[in-house]
């Protein structure tokens, strides 16, 4: 009983962890090489979508990162692309 309590503990540490340390974030596709934009207002505002399949130029997309809390912002731990734009 005390193993699935402490097993408990650490499960919701890692998620409180893994929570906090998520961003969410929207960009569009530029180019055929997946080259894109995010909306921010930081200057740096590059992103790249050609590992996205069926990215398209003026695609609109939803990204989700799960960045590592205690590197920072350049060390993602997983990446989640979700294009927004349907076919017409």
């Amino acid at each position: 009983m005390k193993t699935k309590i402490i097993a408990a503990i650490i499960a919701a540490v890692l998620l409180v962890v893994l929570l906090s340390s998520t961003e969410v974030c929207f960009g569009a596709c530029l180019d055929s090489d997946g080259n894109g934009r995010i909306f921010t207002r930081s200057p740096y505002n590059y992103i790249s979508y050609s590992g996205v399949p069926d990215v398209r130029p003026g695609d609109l997309i939803l990204t989700v990162e799960f960045i590592n809390p205690f590197v920072g912002e350049d060390d993602i731990i997983f990446r989640s692309d979700f294009i927004l734009t349907e076919e017409a």
